[in-house]
């Protein structure tokens, strides 16, 4: 008989907290707050209801229930329930919509070995990197 592990606790950023910066973990993490900046987790990320996240989401799953402005990087499932609003861009192997009602998005999946290049990423510290993306052609004039 196989003994399952319990998954660890995620890390909880509670409301009412305002958080500004970039963060970095390993860990899973659930978001209840305000918070503008990146997000990098080797783990999986949960946005609550009350969650207003403005910034980049790298991560290998995400279920949103709050509000994202920004670009989502997912090596992983991207689940959007019912009260997600999200405007931004999203990259990810797999995708779930409850709701088309608040989408102002552009949804990608990426080929398989960009997906690979992810996971192989250093992941010392939790680091990740996003795939790159090709830069607009600048115009002079």
């Amino acid at each position: 008989m196989s003994k399952r592990i319990p998954e660890a606790s995620p890390i909880i950023l509670s409301a009412p907290s305002v958080i500004e910066g970039n963060f970095k973990t390993n860990k899973s993490l659930r978001i209840e707050c305000n918070y503008q900046g990146a997000v990098i987790s080797s783990g999986k990320v949960y946005l609550s209801e009350q969650a207003h996240f403005v910034g980049d989401l790298i991560c290998d799953g995400v279920t949103i229930d709050g509000s994202l402005k920004g670009d989502i990087y997912c090596t992983g499932k991207v689940q959007l329930n019912a009260a997600a609003r999200i405007e931004g861009r999203i990259f990810s192997k797999l995708f779930e919509n409850s709701s088309n009602e608040n989408l102002d998005c552009t949804i990608r999946i990426p080929s398989e070995s960009v997906v690979r290049s992810v996971h192989r990423a250093p992941r010392g510290h939790g680091s990740r990197t996003a795939p790159k993306q090709r830069q607009p052609a600048q115009r002079h004039r």
